[in-house]
């Protein structure tokens, strides 16, 4: 008996049933040594680590980045711009930290109103992201001037477009000879050949034929359509045929991409017939100031260019300190003006040059005489018990210190203005900023603001009174007077 134990246990150690779990390729060590641990739950069989979910069976590291959230952001790595910092996803709330904070593209939005924002320049030629895509409508749309020196206004209201770091407001102008002004500027205005860019010139402006405005009639005017919905809508321009320079045979269609929210122009070149002068052609947009313009010069007036696409795009500065004050663009409210950064002097010039969002807050530099104050903390306003001046001598002391005479707007603005004018003892009156005396009856504030707010005394002998007062009966009631009584003032620089 003892003797067949023995032979059964000699039979099974030599099946192997006693050895302990092992690797398949102790069995046979004819294939080599085993393949490098790859971390997932497949066999690759090869000797690359590739941390995916599939056998690939090579020797390629493909990393699926679809199925990778390495920083447990819940963004995987083919949407997250940087899947190592879980702050940085698509999403995320944008900080001035020099990162692309929401994965969008750019880093550090400006402050608002910064005049940091420039734009930069791409075609279709040169880079596989301007794509040639003419957007179809489907129907005609609004017909803009089509008549040499022939403009409009239109408005185009809730587009959400920033351009060059500012909302645009919801009136547009265009003029026939190839002007779009944003800022409710005349664009016939521009002169020929004027430089870009030029601060004389309509500026906050977008322009093609730039060196020779003055189009010729159109038989086909240039349309205005939108498409799209939400914040993705585009506002087009389709300007067939459109001539050159009172040239009637050379002409250049194309159609103009205003993008919302990005704020990307698109000109996309259709088709183009030269006569073969050679001229130049330039499409440019220009900022508020006239200080900023980015151009692209057109191939001989277009015939190259059918079929290509030129892209202008915001490029926002946030890491940079363009006027070497300290301040990232993403902190600074101007970052061209080296005196203009959060933390500066606020000096008493109508400015926000600490950035704060108030006006000469606190500024102790005003003129002697004059009281400064904010209205809401932001406008800023000078109640100046200073020698007596005429309306238009008071008119030119206030925008000598960056101010305007003030303009109201509300009962409650009314009623600051008033309380102001008693802490500085301005007891007999002061001047405010309405005067009919350019044009009688044509009512206006001095600053260029609407006349949507009144509060009215009794006033007689109009005819012969063309400048108005605050205060020269009851505290807060204006009335006519004349221009040249004697009077203090207040003035008022609006908010940023």
């Amino acid at each position: 008996m003892l003797l067949r134990r023995l032979a059964l246990l000699v039979l099974l150690v030599a099946a192997g049933c006693f050895l302990p779990d092992a690797p398949a390729y102790f069995s046979d060590t004819r294939d080599g040594p085993p393949p490098e641990d790859d971390d997932d739950a497949v066999d690759d069989d090869d000797a690359v680590d590739d941390d995916d979910a599939v056998d690939d069976d090579d020797a390629v590291d493909d990393d699926d980045a679809s199925t990778v959230d390495d920083d447990n952001d819940g963004h995987t790595a083919d949407v997250d711009c940087d899947d190592e910092d879980a702050a940085v996803h698509p999403g995320a709330e944008e900080l001035c930290d020099g990162k692309d904070n929401d994965c969008n593209g750019t880093m550090d939005a400006p402050a608002a109103g910064n005049a940091g924002w420039t734009y930069g320049l791409l075609h279709s030629d040169d880079s596989e992201e301007v794509v040639y895509d003419i957007l179809p409508v489907e129907a005609r749309g609004q017909d803009l001037p089509s008549v040499s020196g022939e403009q409009a206004s239109f408005d185009v209201p809730d587009f959400a477009f920033p351009f060059y770091g500012l909302q645009v407001g919801d009136t547009w102008t265009f003029s026939a000879d190839g002007v779009l002004g944003f800022e409710g500027l005349d664009p016939g205005l521009a002169a020929e050949g004027a430089p870009l860019p030029s601060a004389g010139a309509p500026n906050g402006i977008l322009a093609w034929w730039w060196e020779a405005l003055g189009a010729p009639d159109m038989a086909n005017p240039p349309t205005l359509n939108r498409i799209g919905s939400g914040d993705s809508e585009v506002v087009l321009i389709n300007a067939p045929d459109y001539p050159h320079a009172g040239s009637e045979t050379e002409t250049i269609s194309l159609q103009v991409q205003l993008h919302e929210t990005t704020g990307i122009v698109e000109i996309h070149f259709t088709d183009a017939v030269d006569d073969d002068d050679g001229a130049a052609v330039t499409i440019g947009l220009e900022n508020r100031a006239g200080t900023l313009a980015t151009t692209y010069a057109n191939a001989a007036t277009g015939v190259a260019e059918v079929g290509t696409a030129v892209r202008f795009f915001p490029v926002v500065a946030g890491e940079a300190d363009l006027d070497s004050d300290g301040s990232l663009a993403c902190e600074d409210c101007d970052d061209l003006d080296e005196q203009r950064y959060p933390e500066a002097t606020d000096d008493c010039n109508g400015i926000d040059d600490d950035c704060d969002g108030a006006v000469d807050a606190g500024a102790a530099d005003c003129p002697a005489g004059c009281t400064q104050s904010n209205f809401n903390g932001a406008a800023s306003y000078l109640a100046c018990n200073v020698d007596p001046a005429t309306w238009t001598d008071a008119l030119a002391a206030c925008r000598a210190q960056g101010y305007d005479l003030v303009s109201i707007h509300s009962s409650l603005e009314n009623t600051h203005v008033a309380d102001i004018a008693d802490a500085a003892d301005l007891t007999d009156g002061f001047w405010v900023g309405i005067s009919d005396s350019d044009a009688e009856g044509v009512l206006g504030w001095s600053d260029g603001s609407e006349l949507t707010f009144t509060a009215w005394g009794t006033t007689t002998n109009l005819d012969v009174l063309d400048c108005v007062g605050m205060g020269l009966s009851v505290a807060d009631e204006w009335l006519w007077t004349s221009c040249v009584a004697p009077l203090p003032y207040v003035c008022k620089a609006p908010a940023p």
